[in-house]
């Protein structure tokens, strides 16, 4: 019953407030889940699947801002014990921090590599980078630089690889980009044969 410039109005508000609500469930959920972590629920398989579930859930902006990403893994990467659910939310987290670090048209360069212990994933951005006084804190909760954010984004992302029996660490260098890499316990480690 509404004229097509009251109807357009309504709807940019109900947008408005979805957008807001989709926002404020997903604050409450990481606030949630860095208060109550959950144990993981183990299972041998390939973390390229689970990061690519992970790129299909983002393709969406990272095409919408023009960001080229680029996956570099061995022909064979082997399972790993892991949660999917939990790893695809580090995987989210980790790429939706480099997509708000880079300006549109940023590249970002996610490579595997395969060790006797380990499976480790590097997520490479050349976004802004980060300011050597705040690399020792950006695991602690709350903290951000990011007007929007919680800083409970890569407290989760450190418990949950932790939870993993795995390690993350991170190398930036301000104006030129970062990188955080996650080391991943094999499901079975292989032993290296020792020559004479």
């Amino acid at each position: 019953k509404l004229d097509a410039e009251s109807r357009d109005y309504y709807r940019q508000l109900v947008e408005t407030a979805r957008s807001e609500v989709g926002r404020l469930d997903s604050i409450i959920r990481q606030f949630l889940g860095a208060l109550r972590p959950s144990r993981p629920n183990l299972k041998p398989e390939t973390p390229v699947v689970v990061l690519r579930d992970a790129l299909q859930l983002l393709k969406s902006e990272l095409e919408n801002r023009g960001i080229e990403v680029s996956v570099e893994a061995p022909s064979f990467v082997p399972h790993v014990l892991l949660d999917s659910q939990q790893i695809k939310q580090v995987f989210y987290n980790l790429v939706k921090n480099a997509m708000d670090a880079m300006s549109d048209n940023g590249k970002l360069r996610i490579v595997f590599d395969v060790t006797d212990a380990f499976v480790n994933v590097s997520v490479w951005d050349n976004g802004k980078g980060i300011a050597s006084g705040e690399l020792g804190r950006i695991f602690e909760p709350f903290h951000t630089t990011k007007s929007s954010g919680t800083g409970l984004g890569l407290m989760i992302v450190k418990r949950i690889v932790e939870d993993h029996g795995g390690e993350i660490e991170v190398a930036s260098k301000e104006g030129a980009g970062s990188c955080f890499k996650i080391r991943l316990p094999l499901a079975e480690r292989r032993i290296r044969r020792l020559t004479r």
